[in-house]
């Protein structure tokens, strides 16, 4: 395996190494208690490499003997971006000899997205809330948009414009932060869950960490009374809330990973989309509806559009992206509607010609159709199987 210079690396393992006794002298790191210690040979072998390597040892959990058996290296590069928590209500009963732990490593990871067509796109960790809109504004005017603009092909000039842009937001957009969890948590709430942790990490008494526990409980469960109470009070003047809520309950958040239809499975979004367009064309009645788009065209006077020679200009873009409605969530694309309204000025050279050569080839492109959640239909699909 290469390692660059800069890696950050984590290495997790039991390495079985009882004999020696680790203390935490400067935190977060730990380091050997020569008092306590008993170095084999194997020891001995395993510190010289760890260090010669440059790398230290950080958790100092014990299990029921007294002994770390759980070993976690980490080199110089990870410094101040990890913080390890014990875990205090294990999801499966806990190994008395190996007390489980938490080791949460933050900012370490390239925030530029690759675009792949056959993945399922989710750009929803940008906070685009916090974007520095007028850096990436000055950014996006250097940019050559060539590739986009001289491409002869609608699903090309959009792929490459969608790829152009994820580049760049790595840059200008911060990830989102951690949501507070619960959204009913509160500084005392938080203060007594730390207050727990640290009884349960000290466990000097079993009556002390059973105070702790009740206590950010019962508190807990008042807050999360309270909030409830709220929510239903702010039902009319704040349904949106009230929903969110409801579906933080369910187990369910969406499509399910697989939909049926006539004995067949669908798993990628691609294979979904599919599947409805031929449900919806098994049902769609072609000839009533030719003669009534006939009969409708009937009552349009010629020569009032011709499709063939109509172009959008940058003035009726300008226009249509100033009255989108204000919106951070990101599109089908990626590319939410706070992008395209506060950084129009630099856009509107990819996009008129992106709309300009879809509507000359009568193709909508491919990638606006990637990521499509049909929640109502989905439930008539699935009962056909």
């Amino acid at each position: 395996m290469g390692i660059n210079e800069g890696d950050k690396i984590a290495i997790f393992g039991d390495y079985n190494l009882p004999g020696i006794r680790w203390i935490a002298t400067i935190p977060p790191y730990c380091h050997i208690d020569s008092s306590g210690s008993s170095l084999s040979r194997s020891c001995t072998i395993f510190l010289d490499g760890m260090y010669s390597s440059g790398f230290e040892q950080i958790n100092n959990g014990r299990n029921y003997a007294g002994n770390t058996l759980d070993l976690i290296l980490v080199n110089q590069a990870l410094d101040g971006l990890f913080i390890l928590e014990d875990i205090v209500d294990p999801l499966v009963p806990a190994d008395p000899a190996h007390p489980p732990f938490c080791l949460l490593i933050k900012d370490c990871f390239n925030s530029t997205v690759i675009m792949n067509p056959d993945d399922e796109l989710d750009f929803a960790s940008f906070d685009y809330k916090r974007a520095n809109y007028d850096a990436l504004n000055q950014r996006l005017a250097e940019i050559d948009w060539s590739t986009v603009c001289l491409s002869t092909n609608v699903d090309d000039s959009v792929e490459n414009f969608s790829q152009i842009l994820h580049h760049v937001f790595g840059d200008y957009i911060p990830l989102q932060r951690p949501s507070v969890k619960p959204p009913w948590s509160n500084s005392e709430l938080r203060n007594l869950k730390r207050k727990r942790n640290a009884a349960h990490r000290t466990y000097r008494t079993l009556r002390s960490y059973k105070i702790c526990s009740y206590r950010y409980k019962s508190l807990n469960n008042k807050l999360y009374r309270r909030y409830a109470r709220k929510i239903e009070r702010n039902l009319k003047r704040n349904p949106k809330q009230f929903w969110n809520f409801v579906n933080s309950k369910r187990k369910d958040t969406g499509l399910p990973s697989a939909m049926h239809l006539d004995h067949r499975a669908a798993r990628t979004c691609a294979e979904k989309c599919s599947l409805f367009a031929e449900f919806f064309a098994s049902v769609f009645d072609s000839p009533l509806a030719t003669s009534e788009s006939t009969a409708a065209l009937s009552f349009v006077p010629s020569e009032v559009i011709d499709a063939d020679t109509f172009t959008i200009t940058a003035e009726d873009l300008l226009l249509a992206l100033s009255k989108l409605k204000m919106s951070f969530r990101p599109g089908p694309d990626g590319v939410p509607a706070s992008i395209l309204k506060k950084c129009s000025a630099n856009l509107i050279a990819p996009l008129q010609h992106i709309l300009n050569l879809s509507l000359r080839q009568s193709c909508f492109p491919t990638l606006w159709k990637k990521i499509i959640h049909v929640s109502g239909a989905q439930k008539k699909m699935l009962k056909m199987t």
